[in-house]
């Protein structure tokens, strides 16, 4: 009693393995997960991710138990839950959930992976990920239980994992800052063993957020709906509003429409870590981000380093298509309300020739955003005023990966990398009424003894000598002769 935690779902890393991750409020989520059943396993099957116990339960007198889970109606009460409604299905045909292992887990050696076509589709609509979950729950073959089902077990005699979780699906109904209710559906199926030792199969989850109110509204098609991400700042966890203009420069009378693609980065929560089965998601304002997804290239795709850091530089490009984003989340297009997305043309370091392949590619991708975050009516309002995209590089090289037998791999894997920072600054910069010359002073002043430690600056850096740098060491070897020559004097005095 009175303790307090997180509600999780089952969430895949980079490696293409599933680690419990944290459900964020009115944060829509879906994630996918590979698993891997065998007798021993199915044998151990109470109270692991297979078995339905480790998700929100419901059955009478269990609230009253101190371990039971219940979702608190507000992350400041202890006292008040809402109300929670669990329904368990099984499905007449769990096998379309298995998959064939040899496709995931062992792919040939031949099998490479096309950049171009990498670049093809991600460029595609390929933000909404609807179609990679089975949602079976609510369609022929599913029956709803009577009762509550037993725990997951094995049977033995049947070579059958049975009551294993196929499905989670939490819709949570929410007003203002409180979640009033949620409904809870967990699909549960037999899985036969036959005569393998192991079955590979998907698991599925999601959580939605619903506005409590929005039950009793007509129905309206949801294609035709647009979400605000907030009104009249941005909201934390909601998608960036992206547009794009017909005009080649803007300007005061540009006609701004949005962009369906906008901002993406690599890693929707699918079963597989490689790119080409990776679905891109949007950026949501607020949260620092790092994702990634690997991609396989043999040995002769890095002969060409021109050709290959040029398509893997498109294809890392192509994850932005939009030329503005909207200040704040009120969808109002205009010009005054776009800000220009600025791309940083960087050119890669000079290579140092290597006895082994190696290339220089822009393997990762920076995503600055800058914003500001004041009080209107008691309420935060967050305002994006800057955006940067930057590339950046480092090196790919080959290396030998031995398998059983001894010989060299004739696939290495690399890491595509996306990242996403939010930065804010101030309202008011505190220098924002000086001159250039305050601004440059201030800059140069020191109080007390915190500038020693630059006294070395100009042997601190590397030697590689531009009209800057010259310019200091000139200034600090007039400033240092101007200190030691006294010095020198005075020692050649004669008392």
């Amino acid at each position: 009693e009175g303790i307090t935690g997180e509600l999780s779902i089952p969430q895949p890393s980079l490696d293409g393995s599933c680690t419990s991750g944290p459900v964020r409020f009115l944060r829509d989520q879906r994630s996918s997960c590979f698993r891997k059943l065998s007798s021993d396993i199915c044998q151990d099957g109470k109270n692991s991710e297979f078995d339905h116990q480790m998700y929100l339960m419901q059955f009478p007198g269990i609230e009253f138990e101190p371990t039971f889970a219940q979702v608190l109606t507000t992350s400041n009460s202890l006292t008040n839950t809402s109300l929670t409604e669990v329904k368990y299905f099984t499905t007449l045909t769990p096998e379309v959930y298995v998959s064939d292992a040899e496709n995931v887990l062992d792919t040939p050696d031949s099998e490479v992976d096309d950049v171009d076509r990498l670049l093809s589709s991600s460029l595609a609509d390929s933000v909404n990920v609807e179609d990679l979950f089975m949602d079976k729950v609510w369609k022929q073959g599913v029956e709803e239980y009577e009762k509550l089902p037993y725990f997951a077990n094995y049977e033995a005699s049947e070579r059958e994992c049975r009551n294993i979780v196929l499905e989670v699906k939490y819709t949570l109904y929410w007003t203002g800052n409180k979640v009033e209710r949620v409904n809870v559906a967990v699909l549960l199926g037999n899985i036969s063993l036959g005569r393998s030792d192991n079955v590979y199969f998907n698991q599925y989850f999601s959580v939605t957020f619903i506005h409590a109110g929005a039950e009793n509204q007509s129905e309206m098609s949801s294609s035709n709906l647009l979400e605000r991400s907030g009104n009249p700042g941005y909201l934390i966890g909601y998608p960036l509003i992206s547009l794009y203009t017909d005009q080649e420069e803007g300007g005061e009378n540009a006609t701004y429409s949005m962009d369906h693609l906008g901002i993406r980065i690599w890693g929707a929560e699918t079963s597989s870590s490689l790119c080409r089965d990776s679905s891109l998601r949007k950026v949501e304002f607020g949260l620092d981000t790092f994702s990634g997804c690997y991609i396989r290239l043999m040995k002769q795709n890095l002969s060409d380093c021109q050709v290959l850091s040029q398509r893997i530089l498109d294809v890392q490009k192509s994850l932005v298509t939009a030329d503005y984003l909207a200040k704040d989340g009120s969808l109002n297009y205009t010009s005054s309300d776009a800000v220009p997305i600025l791309f940083e043309e960087v050119n890669p370091p000079d290579s140092k020739q290597s006895l082994s392949s190696s290339c220089q590619v822009a393997s990762s991708l920076t995503i600055s955003i800058l914003y500001t975050n004041s009080e209107m009516n008691g309420q935060a309002t967050r305002v994006i005023n800057g955006v940067r995209v930057r590339p950046d590089f480092e090196t790919w090289q080959w290396t030998c990966i031995r398998d059983e037998s001894g010989s060299c791999k004739s696939i290495n894997q690399y890491l595509l990398k996306t990242r996403v920072e939010f930065i804010e600054i101030p309202l008011i910069w505190h220098l924002a009424n000086y001159s250039r010359f305050w601004v440059i002073q201030d800059s140069l002043s020191c109080e007390g003894d915190v500038c020693w430690q630059d006294i070395l600056q100009p042997i601190q850096h590397s030697f590689r000598i531009g009209e800057n740098e010259l310019a200091v060491i000139l200034e600090w070897t007039v400033l240092i002769g101007l200190l030691l020559l006294p010095s020198y004097q005075f020692s050649r005095m004669k008392l």
